[in-house]
């Protein structure tokens, strides 16, 4: 089954409603807007498409003087730090890495 589009106002009035304190953190934010989601299309919304709309309807209301709608910051993602020259030649050697 096709999902529908989650249209601006169905998605504003989501937003709004799960706005301002009322999750701690973005993984909760994240899940109730996951679930409204799942009400409004019969789909799941990822973590980066609802990141750049919830940004994005916050910009035009910051543009037309209006208070933004607070919602929990997404976690960056940090990519994992790659092995360095010693690391590498001390896998080949078959030294044990130092740590870190």
């Amino acid at each position: 089954m096709a999902t529908k589009k989650w249209g601006k106002e169905p998605f504003m009035e989501a937003f709004f409603k799960n706005s301002g304190n009322k999750h701690k953190s973005w993984g909760a934010f994240h899940k109730a807007m996951n679930a409204e989601s799942k009400k409004a299309t019969g789909g799941t919304i990822d973590e980066l498409r609802l990141a750049l709309r919830c940004g994005s309807i916050n910009r035009y209301l910051r543009e037309a003087k209006m208070k933004e709608w607070n919602f929990p910051p997404r976690p960056k993602k940090t990519p994992p730090k790659p092995p360095s020259v010693a690391d590498i030649a001390k896998r080949i050697v078959g030294e044990k890495p130092t740590g870190g």
